[in-house]
This record gives structure tokens, C-alpha cells and sequence, in this order.
């Protein structure tokens, strides 16, 4: 009897320390940002539901599957104090908050150097200001980064970056943003970005990027380089994140998770506000345009269950964490 507690013990261990990392990262795309492409002139939401109702729920998840969230915030809504008193339960909860650009231009890396700078130095000062502590994480607007991204996030000196979407696809969702959004707007999607190359021939997995080697991994120091943590895919470069969950159906998007589990040095599942926003009450009083906005008009009872399949999955499997613990425990760098 003693003999087979301790090993059940020594499994159980053992098992716990071969499992992967997996964490939860919220690209925090509030009511604003979704306004500046849906509904132009609409733009300021004080009480915006993304930072109340839909933040609520996000933190109910955390609490009831006991997992730290990773929230990358848009500088300008810290910048409204409504709104950053909001975001700063975030930090009082013991969650990760990371820098998602000053004001979420789907064109980033496409931009001169100098502006690239200003979005995410002047994301990183609001950011920092609003929650007491500054960002070491990164993700760029609709993935758009380059090799001026990469250089600004080494000048800056953060810790990880999870801009780079290793798939073909990227053009493809571009173009259908593109011809979906208000025509004012269509020139912000664009077809060949500047990451094109990095979309079909990029790492898959964790490496460090140069501003000369932004898609692969180089033996650059920590100094010169940042640790990049690809959008995880499956099979040949299919890109899986929570959107998903949506057009496929429950079981298949389970199916998929785990592969992507399976397939992956670490998993993180990238989620959005839109993802748990309820149509029957956070949608009070706004324009068309933005009730018109993809997954908006689902219910937030199908939501929740696809959320809570999807964390079901995650937390049987994997080890619920940071983004930030994710990028310690896979910096490659070979002379560190």
C-alpha cells in the first residue's frame, strides 16, 4: 500500500512537470477600437461594457478555474480614467497586463520607423501609468509586425513579443477585413504586409528575433534580440486561436485545442473581448454598425460554453499561467 501511494505521488509529479504552459491572452480590443473601423465619429465610451460587463466575466473565469489572465491594453483607453480604474483590477487580481499599441492601427508594422516608435512608446507610457508597473509584453495590432517592430520592442527592451502569425492564411483574413470594414477605413487591411515573408516561412516555435532575423531564430544576446512566442498553429501553419470556436462547432474546436496542445511547445489561446460580449445587454444604444461587428449578435450563453470547453480543455492538459512565465520558460537565447 505504501509503495503504490508513492507512486501515484512520484506520477503525479512527474506528470506535472512534463505538462505544457498555457495561458490565456486577451487582446483587450475595447468598444473604441472596434468604433474606429465600424462606426467613424463614434469614438469615446466612458463606461465602454468591454471594461465592465465583458471584463467581469473574464475575471468570474479566472476566479472559477483559479488561472492568471494575460490582458495586452490599448494605451489610449488608459488614458480615460473610467476606464483605467477599470483595467487596474486587472493588476490588483494578480494578472498579467501587456502593451497592445497606443491606438490599435491594423497597419503597424507597414509604418516608418518614427511611427512605429511613437504607437508603441506612447502605448507603453499610458499603459505603464494607468497600472503602476510597465508592460513586458507585446502583441501587435492584427499580428502586423516587421522588422521595424522588432527593432523599436529591442530598443524598448521587452521581454517577449507574440506578434508573428506563422500561416499563409494571414492575407486571406486580411482581405476579408478589408472588404467588411467602411470603405474610409479599407486601407488600414492590407494584402502584403510586411510581414508576408515571416507569414509563410516563420519559426513555429519560441526564438529569439533580430531586427535582421525577425522570423527565425538568431544568436543574437538577450540585449540584441527579443524572445518571440508565434501564434500556435497545427498541421501545416493552421493558425488556431478562439475565433474558431465560432464557424467549426464545440467537439471539432476541442478536437483542435488539444492537437494544438499536442503540436506545441507551449499554448496560449488568444481571445478578445468580442468573444463574451452579450448581445442582449451590452449592445444597448450603439450604432448598427458595430451590432453588424462578426460573433457580436451570438449568445452570450453559447459563448460562455465555448469559452468554458475551451479552459476545460487548457486546464486538464496544461499548466494555466502568464505569458510572461511562458517567455521565461522558453527563452531560447543560446548565450544567455
Amino acid at each position: 500500500m505504501v509503495l503504490e501511494a508513492f507512486a501515484t505521488i512520484e506520477s503525479r509529479y512527474i506528470d506535472s512537470m512534463t505538462r505544457n504552459l498555457a495561458a490565456l491572452n486577451i487582446n483587450f480590443d475595447s468598444l473604441r477600437t472596434i468604433a474606429a473601423v465600424t462606426a467613424p465619429g463614434f469614438q469615446k465610451f466612458e463606461n465602454d461594457p468591454c471594461f465592465y460587463a465583458i471584463l467581469d466575466r473574464f475575471l468570474e473565469l479566472a476566479n472559477t478555474y483559479k488561472l492568471p489572465l494575460t490582458a495586452y491594453l490599448v494605451g489610449r483607453d488608459m488614458e480615460v480614467d473610467s476606464l483605467a480604474r477599470r483595467a487596474q483590477l486587472l493588476k490588483s487580481g494578480g494578472h498579467e497586463c501587456g502593451n497592445h499599441t497606443y491606438s490599435h492601427l491594423n497597419n503597424l508594422g507597414s509604418l516608418p520607423l518614427d511611427s512605429i516608435r511613437e504607437e508603441i512608446g506612447r502605448g507603453h507610457r499610458a499603459i505603464s501609468a494607468a497600472m503602476g508597473t510597465e508592460p513586458t509584453g507585446f502583441i501587435a495590432p492584427g499580428w502586423a509586425t516587421g522588422r521595424r517592430v522588432v527593432k523599436t520592442l529591442i530598443e524598448r527592451g521587452y521581454g517577449y513579443d507574440t506578434s508573428l502569425f506563422p500561416s499563409p492564411l494571414m492575407p486571406i483574413f486580411q482581405g476579408k477585413l478589408k472588404f467588411t470594414s467602411e470603405p474610409q477605413y479599407r486601407n488600414r487591411f492590407q494584402l502584403v504586409r510586411d510581414d508576408l515573408v515571416g507569414n509563410f516561412i516563420g519559426h513555429r516555435g519560441p526564438f529569439r528575433a533580430t531586427e535582421a532575423r525577425p522570423w527565425g531564430p538568431s544568436k543574437s544576446s538577450r540585449h540584441e534580440s527579443i524572445l518571440c512566442l508565434p501564434l500556435p498553429t497545427i498541421g501545416y501553419r493552421f493558425p488556431i486561436w478562439h475565433s474558431w470556436a465560432f464557424p467549426i462547432g464545440l467537439k471539432r474546436y476541442a478536437r483542435w485545442l488539444r492537437r494544438a496542445i499536442k503540436e506545441n511547445a507551449y499554448f496560449y489561446l488568444l481571445v478578445h473581448p468580442a468573444d463574451l460580449w452579450d448581445p442582449d445587454h451590452d449592445t444597448r444604444g450603439l450604432p448598427d454598425s458595430i451590432l453588424r461587428f462578426e460573433r457580436i449578435s451570438v449568445s452570450l450563453a453559447v459563448k460562455m460554453e465555448l469559452m468554458r470547453t475551451a479552459l476545460d480543455v487548457m486546464s486538464s492538459e496544461c499548466e494555466m499561467t502568464t505569458m510572461s512565465r511562458i517567455a521565461e520558460s522558453h527563452d531560447t537565447n543560446p548565450l544567455q
